[in-house]
């Protein structure tokens, strides 16, 4: 659910993004708290997912769970 609404808030922050590319920056306070939030979401979703384990694709029985390989993964 939480990575749903984050695909959510990116449509429209890239539709937002493109009209200020064309019509200028945002004057309201409004959009920018929104584009804030935004950023915190997406900063929130990479550190979780640095400690989020994950199935070993050589053996799907296997799930691993140390920081170390989750982080190279990820990367």
């Amino acid at each position: 659910m939480f990575v749903l609404m984050i695909i959510l808030f990116a449509l429209i922050s890239t539709l937002l993004a493109a009209y200020f590319a064309c019509f200028g920056a945002p004057s309201q306070s409004g959009v920018i708290i929104f584009d804030n939030i935004m950023e915190i979401c997406f900063v929130t979703d990479i550190v979780r997912n640095f400690f989020t384990q994950y199935v070993d694709p050589r053996d799907p029985r296997k799930r691993i769970r140390d920081l170390v390989k989750i982080a190279k993964n990820y990367i």
